[in-house]
């Protein structure tokens, strides 16, 4: 364990107040001692880790993150024409061009899939943020504005039926 504190503080792969996954466990590091790691929990449980072990394991640190990546599926009706796909793309391109917090290099925005009950739309930016309040923020007004993108273009998401209501169980009638 000693070892293992040891490790911690000389590489610094975690540092007290960051939020970070550890196996199956995430949490914000509250201690790190010289035996064990406490960290809270999502669920404010507190789970002590020793450090032997926690040196051996696969740390990601959501802290040390530099920004974070939008990375929607945007599922229109199979009713949707070629026309109604190409304005919600060229759309959805400007409006990444445009926004302050997009990083606009190898930001892309592709038709990737006819699937059984939609076509398919995958934009894929990155964001000039590492808070998650503010990529929340920055989500909502992404998502808001890709809605009235699709709803200018004539077209709209779609509603797999199919899973909503499955045949061999038919509509609930709750």
């Amino acid at each position: 364990d000693v070892f293992g504190a040891i490790t911690l503080y000389t590489q610094q792969p975690i540092r007290v107040g960051d939020f970070c996954r550890f196996g199956d466990q995430a949490g914000i590091v509250e201690e790190i001692g010289l035996r064990a790691t406490r960290v809270r929990t999502l669920d404010k449980t507190l789970i002590t880790i020793p450090n032997a072990k926690l040196a051996g394991e696969y740390i990601d640190n959501f802290s040390m993150r530099d920004r974070f990546r939008y990375k929607p599926t945007l599922r229109l009706r199979h009713d949707s024409t070629p026309d109604q796909i190409r304005n919600v793309l060229e759309g959805i391109r400007r409006l990444i061009d445009s926004h302050p917090k997009t990083i606009k290099k190898d930001a892309r925005v592709r038709f990737v899939e006819i699937g059984p009950h939609s076509f398919d739309i995958k934009p894929n930016v990155y964001l000039e943020t590492t808070g998650y309040a503010e990529f929340l923020e920055i989500t909502e007004d992404l998502n808001l504005k890709i809605m009235d993108i699709v709803a200018e273009s004539g077209t709209s998401f779609a509603f797999p039926l199919a899973e909503a209501f499955p045949i061999a169980g038919g509509r609930s009638s709750n």
